[in-house]
């Protein structure tokens, strides 16, 4: 009997097969006309869709920005990550092809971490941004992003200048809330503030009644909220104010970002949290000021990782204006780079400092904490 052909399956594949095709075909002639511009390509692996797509479109947006207003010896070829690792691999598998030393900007620790043994293996480099941590062995890539030591310090020293005798902590359940709860945890152990209530939970997590009042009936002189600015974390924020807590809220990083403020409202008055110098509303350097002025310009907010968007493209500058190899050694011996950010020191393998203070809101910037 002879088996019945499945056209419709053939068709599909023949249509799926031409429109990758067409994409990587796309892409190729992108890179040839770029390159006929005698100038290098940078490859920006940006969320450009997925949860994180304001992130990526504030960024090509900023770079698109910067590209009008500064005559940079280099292109920038976008490619869509969604914020997730595989989706990345395959954006700059295809991108790269005929690329032996591909120079990377890339954003969010789990994309930054699949992409960086590839980028070894193609010998190329890549600038991770709002990075917090790469889970990579290799030594082809820098953070734009300081440790949870840059940003939880302020934090910790905000705690025992306040002499708070208590503490509840509620962290989500990542990499990056469970590396700035550890800092905190192994920094008190000796102090006089005890740790009253922990709870954390998942970062899928909606629902968090629960763990408000746990840590509302332990009755600590502060609440501290660590991790990604994810539905938990906002809504912990959201309970404890509905909840009347008169204990002072502190917060992490992730507060300062405008569409978490924004998302927030009114519950995010009061509360302290720690920001880089560059984004509170104090007086700052002209190379500062003109960056913010700039953004301003295309309608964009001054936040972390458009700032760390203008260091790096600075840097690409500086290495290609200055026959310098992309690796980690020339970052290193820069050593104190007087950027945007106000000053960061490259050290070692994975991080860069910053200078972060305690903040809050107020008249809808931000402002130092008032002593």
């Amino acid at each position: 009997m002879t088996k019945k052909i499945n056209w419709k399956r053939i068709i599909g594949w023949a249509i799926a097969a031409f429109v990758v095709g067409f994409i990587v075909y796309s892409n190729m002639k992108e890179q040839k006309a770029l390159q006929e511009t005698g100038k290098k390509n940078i490859y920006a692996l940006l969320a450009l869709s997925g949860p994180g797509a304001q992130y990526g479109k504030d960024m090509r947006r900023e770079i698109d920005a910067l590209m009008k207003e500064k005559n940079y010896p280099f292109n920038v070829i976008y490619l869509d990550s969604a914020g997730e690792g595989m989706k990345a691999v395959s954006a700059f598998q295809q991108a790269t092809l005929n690329d032996d030393h591909p120079v990377i900007i890339t954003s969010f620790s789990s994309v930054s971490s699949a992409l960086a043994p590839l980028v070894e293996r193609k010998k190329g480099f890549m600038f991770a941004l709002s990075t917090f941590v790469v889970k990579s062995e290799t030594d082809n890539f820098i953070k734009l992003m300081g440790d949870e030591e840059t940003v939880m310090a302020p934090v910790y020293e905000y705690i025992k200048k306040h002499n708070l005798k208590s503490l509840g902590i509620f962290y989500i359940e990542t990499d990056y809330g469970l590396k700035e709860y550890k800092y905190i945890r192994e920094n008190l152990k000796d102090s006089s503030t005890k740790i009253s209530k922990v709870v954390s939970t998942a970062k899928s997590a909606y629902d968090v009644r629960g763990e408000a009042l746990k840590l509302i009936t332990s009755e600590p002189d502060a609440i501290l909220i660590l991790g990604e600015t994810v539905p938990a974390y906002m809504n912990l924020i959201r309970e404890l104010k509905a909840q009347d807590y008169r204990g002072k809220i502190i917060a992490d990083g992730g507060l300062r970002v405008p569409m978490v403020s924004q998302l927030l409202g009114e519950n995010s008055l009061g509360i302290v949290f720690p920001a880089l110098t560059t984004e509170a509303d104090i007086p700052h350097s002209p190379q500062t000021e003109e960056a913010i002025q700039m953004l301003k310009k295309y309608k964009l907010p001054t936040y972390y990782i458009l700032l760390e968007v203008a260091d790096t493209l600075q840097l690409i500058q500086y290495t290609i204006d200055n026959n310098l190899p992309f690796s980690r050694k020339t970052y290193e011996n820069i050593k104190d780079w007087k950027g945007v950010m106000e000053g960061v020191s490259f050290h070692k393998e994975k991080a860069v400092g910053h200078r972060y203070i305690m903040t809050t809101f107020k008249n809808g910037k931000i402002v130092p904490v008032e002593e």
